[in-house]
C-alpha cells in the first residue's frame, strides 16, 4: 500500500500563475495518491483574450473569472479552518512527512497575520531539523510533540544507558556501562560506594561517580567492613602493666590489667596468681558480723580468702557473696577475736593457682 503524502497548504499574499499548477501537478503526479484541490489554485484568475480557462474551468463572462465546473461562484470567500477567510491563492507545501490515511494535516490555516513568517506552524509535527519549504523553520524544536529530545542519553538501570533517536520518536539502547550509569553517562563507580584498595587502603567513589577518595589505613582495610582496621591483627603487647591483644581482623583490642606492678611483658601477664590491690573494712568489733570487699585481679570463682590462725586456712565462720575475677565480697561472722589483735588474710586459688600478698585486719578494743 502507497504511502499517502503529507500536504501542507498555506496561503501567501502574492499570486500563484499557471506554471505553479503545472509544477504541482507533476511533483504529485511521482506519488498516486496525492489528491490536488485545483480549484484552489486557480479559481478566481482571469479569462485569456479569448474567454478561455485550463481544463476543468469555465470563464464566468460576468466577473471575466475562471471558475471550477461546479464548484465555488467568483467571489466567493474560501474558510481556512483557522477562524479566518481570505479569497487570495493557496500555495502547498510537502514537508515529506507520510500521513496516516488522510490528506492534509489539521491546523493547515495560513498564520496569524494572514503570513507564512517562518515559525512553528500551530497543528503541525515538529520540525526538528526538518527544512519547510521556506527554508525558515530548520532546527526549530517543539519540545511537546515529540517522544524525546534527539541525542538526549537517560539512564534506564545501573548500567544501561539510552539515546533518544535522530527523530525523536523514542529511546534506543547505546551502551552496557562497565561499572555504573548516573543519570545520563558511564562513569567510574557508583557514588558513596567503599572498597579495599590494592595497597590495603580504604577508597570511596566520589559523588560526580569519577573521583575516587582515598583513606590511608595504617594497619590495612578489612574487607568485611570496608574500614581502616585498628591495630595488627592477633599483634600482643604492653600498655603499661596492660596486656593488650589485637583481634584477628584487626578491628578491636581485648585488654587484660596484669594487676601486678611490672608483670606485663610482650603483651602478656607473667604473673597468673591472685593479687589484692586494697580491701575494706580492715577492722572491726569483736563478736561483732564484718563484710568485706576485697579488690585484686586473677581472682577465680573457686578463690578461698585464707586466714593465718597459726596456719593459713579458711575461717569456719566466713562465706562469700560473691567473686570475680577482680573482687571478692566476704562475709565474716563474728569477728576473729580476742580484742586488740591483728589477723592476716589472703587469697588462695586452689589446685596450684597460688596464693596472693597479705592483708591485715584489726579487731578493735
Amino acid at each position: 500500500m502507497k504511502p499517502r503524502c503529507h500536504i501542507e497548504v498555506r496561503r501567501r499574499r502574492q499570486p500563484a500563475g499557471l506554471a505553479s499548477a503545472a509544477l504541482l501537478s507533476a511533483f504529485c503526479a511521482l506519488f498516486a495518491s496525492c489528491t490536488v484541490d485545483y480549484a484552489g489554485i486557480l479559481g478566481g484568475k482571469a479569462c485569456d483574450r479569448s474567454g478561455a480557462c485550463a481544463a476543468d474551468f469555465a470563464c464566468d463572462e460576468a466577473t471575466w473569472t475562471c471558475v471550477k465546473l461546479g464548484g465555488v461562484p467568483p467571489g466567493s470567500t474560501i474558510d481556512d479552518g483557522g477562524g479566518k477567510s481570505d479569497s487570495g491563492p493557496v500555495v502547498i507545501y510537502d514537508t515529506g512527512i507520510p500521513d496516516a490515511g488522510v490528506e492534509h494535516d489539521g491546523g493547515t490555516g495560513p498564520e496569524a497575520g494572514d503570513t507564512d513568517d517562518g515559525t512553528e506552524d500551530v497543528g503541525f509535527p515538529d520540525d526538528a531539523g526538518f527544512d519547510d519549504a521556506g527554508g525558515e523553520d530548520a532546527g526549530d524544536f517543539d519540545a511537546g510533540a515529540l517522544a524525546c529530545q534527539p541525542g538526549r542519553q537517560k539512564c534506564v538501570s545501573d548500567t544501561e544507558l539510552e539515546v533518544c533517536k535522530p527523530d525523536g520518536s523514542g529511546w534506543v539502547p547505546k551502551e552496557t556501562c562497565a561499572a555504573y550509569c548516573l543519570t545520563n553517562k558511564c562513569v567510574n563507580c557508583k557514588p558513596g560506594t567503599k572498597w579495599c584498595g590494592a595497597t590495603g587502603d580504604v577508597e570511596e567513589c566520589g559523588t560526580d561517580g569519577m573521583k575516587i577518595n582515598i583513606t590511608d589505613c595504617q594497619f590495612g582495610c578489612d574487607a568485611a567492613t570496608v574500614a581502616c582496621m585498628i591495630c595488627q591483627p592477633a599483634l600482643a603487647w604492653c600498655d603499661g602493666n596492660v596486656a593488650e591483644t589485637c583481634a584477628s581482623d584487626g578491628m578491636s583490642i581485648t585488654p587484660t590489667d596484669c594487676c601486678i606492678p611490672d608483670t606485663c611483658k610482650d603483651g602478656l601477664c607473667t604473673v597468673t596468681s591472685p593479687f589484692i590491690t586494697d580491701a575494706a573494712p580492715l577492722s572491726g568489733d569483736e563478736g561483732a558480723d564484718v563484710t568485706i570487699t576485697i579488690n585484686g585481679c586473677n581472682f577465680r570463682g573457686d578463690s578461698q580468702v585464707h586466714w593465718y590462725i597459726g596456719w593459713w586456712d579458711e575461717a569456719p565462720n566466713g562465706s562469700y557473696t560473691s567473686r570475680t575475677s577482680n573482687q571478692i565480697v566476704y562475709r565474716l561472722k563474728p569477728v576473729i577475736g580476742p580484742k586488740g589483735k591483728d589477723y592476716k588474710f589472703r587469697v588462695n586459688n586452689p589446685g596450684g593457682g597460688g596464693n596472693s600478698n597479705e592483708m591485715t585486719f584489726h579487731v578493735n578494743n
